[in-house]
């Protein structure tokens, strides 16, 4: 499967795009070095014990053709992606041997627009892998030629834009602890307790590839709690929507101009634990929330500090899950907020498809449909609430048989639907309505 569609304006330089994983099979070693890199250490197993290296190690080029693969089926799209412009500073580090896993990810470096080329950039990345112990084995440096979004998507400018698509969705829940239990319990890696503090409010994180979602709690209630907690006496659930952008006063500014009448920029931080150091993690977001909204609150969510939240290392969920790949709202009448979402993201990514609303934007869709639409799209399902809410989040998995393995053994209630999709209710999901589907 391709990765999401990315222009170059959505690239984001210093975030880490985890790629994925691989395991290096003595076969697959010998196999690739006697047909492209044949020295003795890597094709003879007595030539390699006697060598500096003590034994079978993989060619460097067996790596770099892994990590090419990686990128080829996670990463890149080629609807966006036009080729590769060479690579530089090969560094293989520590040898690959027999059973080795390496997890992949890459750290965007440059984004550059080109001066000959209006239609296209590049983008300067350095590939990273780990093995199983978290050792660093090798890196190296590429440059991509990317397509640059035509001027008719999106509220933009000539260079940066408001709107980039969800950075992630946010859940309010009533105990933040009970909380934890029931999203490990779910299969995700749950990021130990964060505190906003000017918020009053405490935040756990699943990461994924490119977005996340942040479960929210309330700690100590104040008036920027306030549309929380009243979202928690509706029933809490998926409240939000939160956008990523190239700059919140950018942001700011579309917004205002497009009639929404954003709040104040706010500028507020939180701790988090790095390999063992103590960061802190900093953002500005531009609010229209869901007073403004009938149904699904929007905010922008600009990152200061993208290094301490995109961590490949927090992206690896005993599920599978690779990423958020969409949300769906019932609406009793799904064209209600049209006019509004177009604001928000602008109307050439905003269209009626199959009796509803669908939102496209960065590679995440957003569906308003009618309560009869959602049960023949989601049978089984039935919503936490009777009203029209933000009802479901898709997230993608590489193997959705195995998530429905992991709920038998747990004794988590799900369905699994003929076409490989795996659904769980809202009572086992913090009254959110979950899909695990093949992406």
């Amino acid at each position: 499967m391709p990765g999401p569609v990315r222009y170059l304006e959505d690239f984001e330089v210093g975030r880490v795009y985890p790629i994925g994983s691989a395991r290096f099979e003595e076969a697959d070693i010998l196999a690739y070095a006697r047909k492209f890199d044949p020295q003795p250490f890597h094709v003879d197993r007595e030539a390699a014990a006697a060598s500096m290296h003590g034994g079978l190690v993989a060619s460097g080029w067996h790596v770099c053709s892994v990590l090419m693969r990686l990128l080829v089926e996670n990463f890149g799209n080629p609807r966006t992606s036009l080729g590769g412009a060479g690579v530089r500073d090969i560094r293989w580090i520590k040898p690959v041997r027999p059973g080795d896993r390496l997890d992949a990810s890459v750290r965007m470096l440059e984004v550059k627009a080109s001066t000959s080329r209006p239609d296209m950039g590049l983008i300067f990345k350095r590939f990273e892998a780990v093995n199983q112990a978290g050792e660093l084995v090798a890196t190296m440096e590429g440059r991509e030629f990317i397509r640059r979004r035509p001027a008719t998507e999106g509220v933009a400018t000539m260079e940066k834009r408001a709107v980039k698509g969800i950075d992630h969705a946010v859940v309010v829940v009533k105990d933040i602890g009970k909380a934890l239990a029931t999203w490990k319990r779910l299969g995700f890696q749950v990021q130990p307790r964060g505190f906003h503090t000017r918020l009053g409010t405490a935040n756990h994180l699943m990461i994924f590839g490119d977005n996340y979602l942040e479960l929210i709690g309330i700690v100590t209630p104040n008036d920027f709690n306030a549309e929380r907690r009243t979202w928690l006496e509706k029933g809490g659930g998926l409240a939000n929507a939160a956008l990523r952008t190239d700059g919140a006063d950018l942001a700011h500014a579309a917004w205002t101009e497009a009639g929404l009448q954003p709040d104040a920029i706010l500028e507020f931080g939180r701790d988090v634990d790095v390999a063992g150091r103590k960061e802190q993690a900093s953002f500005r977001t531009v609010r229209l929330g869901t007073k403004r909204a009938k149904l699904l609150g929007y905010f922008a969510c600009e990152h200061r500090t993208p290094q301490f939240v995109y961590r490949p290392e927090w992206a690896k969920h005993p599920n599978g899950v690779t990423g958020l790949a969409g949300a769906v709202v019932i609406a009793s009448d799904p064209y209600l907020d049209e006019d509004y979402v177009g604001r928000v993201f602008g109307a050439a990514n905003v269209k009626r498809a199959d009796g509803g609303l669908l939102v496209e934007s960065g590679g995440t869709p957003i569906r308003y449909m009618n309560r009869a639409a959602f049960e023949r799209r989601y049978p089984g399902l039935k919503p936490a609430r009777n009203d029209d809410h933000p009802a479901l989040l898709s997230f993608a998995v590489a193997e959705p048989m195995a998530v429905a393995a992991l709920f038998m053994g747990n004794g988590t209630r799900h369905t699994i639907l003929g076409d490989g999709r795996v659904l769980v209710g809202p009572e086992a999901a913090d009254g959110v309505c979950i899909e695990f589907a093949k992406g």
